[in-house]
Order: structure tokens, then C-alpha cells, then sequence
């Protein structure tokens, strides 16, 4: 019986933490502007079990309505998603011209025999970039 490598499981762990670190944030206050438009559902158990309340009064209390508030919560959430799909879009296009300069150099290598031992220094470019 062998002893797991460090970092194998704690690695997947840490990420999924992670998500879950990143994530939550963004569905508690999904459901809270879903519960100020739509008024059911207090907590996001009650959501998650369909549990609803009902009032046993003639005349409930209406309030003032929070709807524009839940309006301006999702605008809040769909901005903070455009954003960040455009930071993704940004770092993706930066990996993209280092992989295209460092594929520029190697051709370069190439066609001057560096890499073929012709006195020059050779790169080791990575074969993926996850």
C-alpha cells in the first residue's frame, strides 16, 4: 500500500473549494434578487424544498415592494459576469500572442539551424498551456 502523492486529492479539494468560495456569493444574491421580484421564498432552503408560507390574516400586510431593488440586483450580477467573461477573453488573447511569439522564435531557430545544434540557444516551448 502505497501513500497518496502530496497535492493529489488536497489539490482537487483546494479547487472545488475554490469554486464553491467563488460561487456561493453569486447564487445568495441570485436568490435574493429572485426573492425581491417575486416575494416567495425568505431563505435559499426554502427555495431549494419549495416551501411556501402563507398568512392566515384577512388583510396581509402589504408592504412597500422591493422588485426594483431585485432589478437592479440582477443588472448588478449581469455585469459582474459580462466582466468577467471579458477578463477571461482578455488573459486568453495575452496566452494566445505569447504562444504565437515564442512559436515565432522557434521558427526563426529553425530556419537559422539553432535548433538543429547550429550554435544558437534552444527554447523548450511547452506543449500545452493549461
Amino acid at each position: 500500500v502505497t501513500a497518496p502523492a502530496p497535492g493529489g486529492d488536497g489539490g482537487r479539494l483546494r479547487r472545488l473549494l475554490r469554486w464553491v468560495a467563488e460561487v456561493a456569493p453569486l447564487l445568495l444574491r441570485t436568490h435574493l434578487a429572485v426573492f425581491y421580484i417575486f416575494g416567495a421564498y425568505r431563505r435559499l432552503a426554502d427555495r431549494v424544498v419549495g416551501m411556501r408560507f402563507i398568512s392566515t390574516s384577512e388583510r396581509p400586510y402589504r408592504g412597500p415592494s422591493y422588485r426594483p431593488l431585485g432589478v437592479l440586483l440582477l443588472l448588478q450580477l449581469a455585469a459582474h459576469a459580462v466582466a468577467k467573461r471579458a477578463a477571461r477573453r482578455r488573459t486568453a488573447g495575452d496566452d494566445a500572442a505569447q504562444v504565437a511569439s515564442r512559436a515565432a522564435i522557434v521558427a526563426k531557430m529553425g530556419s537559422t539551424g539553432a535548433a538543429r545544434g547550429g550554435g544558437g540557444v534552444a527554447l523548450r516551448a511547452p506543449l500545452c498551456y493549461i
